[in-house]
């Protein structure tokens, strides 16, 4: 008969052999509504997670998202659940794979969550909240991340926000949004170069991704066409009067874009903008 020391420690053996072989079985309801291992590894290539990124996982569910962005991609990485025992079981997890320095877990409410420091957002739970807040309520709070942040998630609802890329592997469907700068406003644009004039303005109307406007220079109103904007790099392309084509490329920082200009001859030259009106 074993010792109650001892029986102590062979229960505790047991239990940590459970949780190493037997996924969460907490987190099992949800299994079915996470992505398989194909569609993780399609989710976070597309999101183009790397070493220096921090992802966070919103209703982590079994922790897959979190442990293979930090064991496959080298990302720090992060998963929220509103299940205690979820949490648990995903942090032993985490530390017998040997990725404790870089995957971990904690039990919160999605839409509490500190997202400041995230460059990748994953909303894997279809109700990432433990109020039951649908993830389209997350909206507002993703848009306000840094340009250039990724936000995936399994379910298209983030408001009229639409995705920028749809994945599907195996018949699955996730969504991809890329963080767009803020480039509404009107700007003072300078080409450089022989030819350019201090009184050029860029106007931009923005919604989300979709940007449009016009070029007000000397005495035309030059629509902007074939206008993109993909985190903070911004392009469209813009057509003077005898039909000469200029493309622009940009990257918007803050108050300010910079970048270089491409004519239909293969002619490169640089250009800047300031922007005049409040955002």
């Amino acid at each position: 008969m074993l010792r109650a020391p001892a029986f102590t420690a062979c229960l505790a053996r047991v239990f940590v052999t459970l949780l190493l072989v037997t996924p969460a079985r907490a987190a099992e309801p949800l299994a079915s509504l996470l992505p398989g291992e194909a569609m993780v590894e399609r989710m976070l290539r597309a999101a183009k997670l790397g070493p220096t990124d921090y992802l966070i996982d919103l209703g982590t569910g079994d922790g897959r998202i979190v442990l293979a962005a930090a064991r496959r991609f080298g990302a720090r990485a992060h998963g929220i659940d509103a299940d205690t025992t979820v949490v648990a079981l995903n942090t032993q997890r985490a530390q017998s794979m040997g990725l404790a320095g870089r995957a971990s877990f904690a039990k919160s409410d999605a839409l509490e969550a500190d997202l400041a420091k995230a460059s990748v957002v994953v909303v894997s739970s279809p109700v990432a909240s433990t109020a039951g807040a649908p993830a389209s309520q997350l909206g507002p709070r993703l848009f306000a991340l840094k340009p250039g942040s990724r936000v995936l998630a399994l379910q298209a609802g983030l408001g009229e926000w639409a995705p920028d890329e749809v994945l599907s592997v195996d018949g699955r469907t996730a969504y991809l949004w890329v963080v767009p700068a803020l480039a509404n406003g009107m700007w003072q644009l300078r080409l450089g170069g022989p030819g350019s004039r201090r009184d050029d303005r860029l106007r931009i109307t923005q919604r989300y991704q979709t940007v449009a406007g016009e070029l007000l220079a000397g005495g035309d109103a030059l629509p902007l066409t074939e206008a993109t904007l993909r985190g903070d790099l911004i392009t469209f392309a813009v057509s003077d009067r005898r039909g000469n084509v200029r493309r622009f490329f940009g990257h918007i920082q803050g108050n300010r874009i910079s970048g270089t200009s491409l004519a239909a001859g293969g002619a490169t030259r640089k250009w800047e903008a300031q922007r005049m009106a409040p955002r």
